[in-house]
């Protein structure tokens, strides 16, 4: 249960016995488990200790279902680094692991987070054809609550590259599914994609066009939760030209949704956190009066 916190009392206390015991399979599942509510918590640096140790024991045991779980659970963690190169290499070899064991589910899931980790590379072909391959696949399977994610995805993907007919049906649709699901979240994204085309005529500019990858600017913001000082002389001038193309291109265009929410509030401290483009004018007039 989200909240409860006797399920993380009672995984670390699993991991204990395991450990004891010297089960070494249990002890893997158990290990990601903690790494999985680690990085729902923004604990990014526990998550990736987590899931690194659990993904050794799965080699070391050789159980390959195992490895692409761990491999494309790490992934999301580079993720959330802005690693998006290092996702996309562990989320490859997880999805060639899922097609050898055939496991289509898994592979439908990876080949989701596979194509967004491209899509945050830049303009990328790959990234197109592998989101219409997880689509397919959460189709056949008949997982709606797959489908629908993959449609939003679909959608933003579309929107960055100015193509507004495809962005509206993609997004109509999960907006369907999520509507008949209940899923506030996918709803709520998926009318944000509609009312920006209808607010353009259909007239989408690309976003983001000239930029062959997206750099790692998170980062530099990781220490602020510790107080720590961040050298802002670190960042290349490159960083700080695509930081700046990002303010201006809309940041709340990028994916990253609640995990970036939940990653800077964390951070209240020295980050601002906006949920709504609404909220732009209220910041600026805060910062302007102090």
């Amino acid at each position: 249960r989200q909240g409860d916190p006797r399920g993380l009392d009672m995984g670390e206390r699993s991991v204990e016995l395991f450990r004891e015991l010297g089960d070494k399979w249990p002890l893997a599942l158990a290990l990601d488990f903690l790494g999985e509510v680690a990085r729902e918590h923004g604990a990014v640096e526990e998550a990736a200790a987590l899931h690194t140790e659990s993904l050794s024991i799965y080699r070391e045991i050789g159980n390959r279902w195992g490895i692409a779980l761990e491999l494309s659970h790490f992934a999301q963690v580079a993720n959330m680094r802005g690693d998006f190169t290092g996702a996309r290499h562990r989320l490859e070899e997880a999805a060639a692991i899922q097609r050898e064991v055939g496991d289509k589910w898994m592979l439908a899931w990876t080949l989701h987070y596979l194509a967004v980790a491209l899509s945050a590379l830049g303009p990328h072909p790959e990234a197109w054809s592998t989101g219409l391959e997880s689509l397919t696949l959460f189709r056949e399977a008949g997982d709606r609550s797959g489908t629908a994610a993959v449609l939003l995805a679909l959608a933003r993907m579309a929107l960055r590259d100015g193509r507004a007919g495809d962005a509206q049906s993609y997004a109509e649709e999960c907006l369907a599914i999520a509507t008949a699901l209940a899923r506030t979240p996918l709803v709520n994204a998926a009318r944000d994609i509609l009312t920006r085309i209808a607010a353009s005529d259909g007239d989408i500019a690309p976003t983001l066009p000239e930029l062959e990858y997206l750099p790692r600017p998170l980062s530099h913001s990781q220490p602020l939760a510790g107080g720590t000082e961040v050298d802002l002389s670190e960042l290349t001038t490159r960083e700080t030209e695509v930081l700046a193309l990002l303010v201006g291109q809309r940041v709340e265009m990028l994916g990253a949704g609640d995990d970036l929410l939940r990653a800077a509030a964390k951070n209240f401290g020295s980050v601002a956190v906006l949920c709504e483009p609404e909220e732009y004018g209220e910041l600026l007039d805060e910062l302007e009066r102090t």
